[in-house]
């Protein structure tokens, strides 16, 4: 059987659903293939056999969605696609077998100064269950931000399983705001990205939220977790452009593999979630009580599967956004709270709501026009 999740399976197979009438289905294939981890020599959605998966799914899932919206005028692709039928996109998908398509990758242009820092924390220490998806998170968004936001691979800062030290070395802590990301920072001209997927923990004592490091205690966090308020304060001192901070991690204590700390289920803290400086927008997976889910199926976390359809451009169709090619922060957060929120509801019966801080009218992911 093909690895969907490692090739061009899932782009093939929304084609052939496609074709053959099964518009549900191909919904389906099409947004798994925009967060695939796909062995096209190292780059996610680009070079693999001329297609570049994640603006044609985009692309199909546009048009799709204008055949629902005109079920009398079925448009035709330039690649003569056969008319299909409306079904409910939020129903599972049934197995079908596909076949190739191909379009050269639309050019992203490079942004020079840009600095990202991509954090994936799977593997803990202390008894502490592992985030199964951590390390495909951080991966498809490194990737994101080179392939589609025009980063410099040489500019991302990848940790995985960071220690307290790591991430100390790359933020500064309370005492020193300097770390690398400083040192890396051209004032008033970088734009940084900061992606972390991992445990998150409220601190019992002063009720503030922190990240786990992999060698951190979950029970101990305001002597061996890393402060996401001194993350942010340092963040602020960069003097970038602009600062986005996603954050697939939940601080209630318990996560979706169980209660991460002593007596969780009677915990009765309400942390401090952070909130967006001067020029810094802070997207956090759900809310300060909640559990932040996993998505089994696609292989990451519940919120960077469509966070990641959400920055590829579904977030700017007429649905939720204004069709400009420019994704903002307000239109990602449209998408979260309708597809994110009521598949956290189907699949687990739980509330899961994005939270968002920072400028709804800022930019957030361009769309690269193909063939430019």
């Amino acid at each position: 059987m093909i690895d969907h999740n490692e090739d061009l399976s899932w782009y093939y197979l929304g084609r052939a659903a496609e074709g053959m009438g099964y518009r549900r289905a191909a919904r389906d294939y099409y947004r798994q293939a925009q967060t695939a981890t796909l062995k096209c020599e190292g780059a996610l959605f680009n070079n693999c056999d001329g297609v570049h998966v994640l603006s044609r799914s985009i692309q199909r899932l546009a048009l799709l969605k204008a055949k629902d919206a005109n079920p009398l005028r079925q448009p035709q692709s330039s690649s003569g696609d056969i008319p299909v039928a409306t079904e409910n996109a939020r129903q599972p998908a049934v197995a079908i077998i596909g076949s190739k398509a191909s379009r050269p990758p639309p050019k992203v242009a490079e942004n020079r100064s840009a600095v990202a820092v991509i954090i994936g924390n799977r593997t803990y220490a202390q008894n502490v269950p592992p985030v199964e998806f951590a390390h495909n998170d951080a991966s498809a968004m490194r990737r994101f931000v080179i392939d589609r936001l025009g980063f410099r691979a040489g500019n991302v800062i990848d940790l995985r399983d960071a220690s307290l030290g790591e991430m100390e070395s790359v933020f500064g802590n309370e005492r020193d705001h300097r770390g690398r990301s400083f040192d890396w920072v051209l004032r008033d001209q970088s734009d940084v990205v900061v992606f972390y997927s991992g445990y998150g923990v409220p601190g019992l004592q002063d009720q503030r939220s922190y990240l786990l490091p992999v060698d951190g205690d979950p029970n101990r966090p305001e002597i061996v977790g890393f402060p996401l308020d001194v993350m942010q304060a340092n963040l602020e001192k960069l003097g970038a452009r602009s600062v986005t901070l996603f954050l697939v991690a939940c601080f209630s204590g318990s996560c979706h593999a169980g209660a991460l700390i002593n007596s969780a289920s009677g915990l009765a803290i309400t942390p401090k979630l952070p909130v967006g400086g001067k020029g810094m927008v802070v997207v956090t997976a759900s809310g300060s009580s909640q559990i932040a889910s996993w998505d089994p199926d696609a292989r990451h976390g519940l919120f960077t599967n469509h966070l990641l359809q959400a920055l590829s451009g579904i977030a700017d169709t007429a649905q939720w956004g204004k069709g400009d090619g420019k994704i903002t922060v307000g239109e990602v957060k449209a998408y979260l709270d309708d597809e994110m929120t009521y598949q956290a509801r189907r699949r687990y019966g739980r509330d899961q709501t994005a939270t968002v801080t920072g400028p709804l009218s800022t930019v957030l992911s361009p769309i690269p026009v193909p063939g430019s």
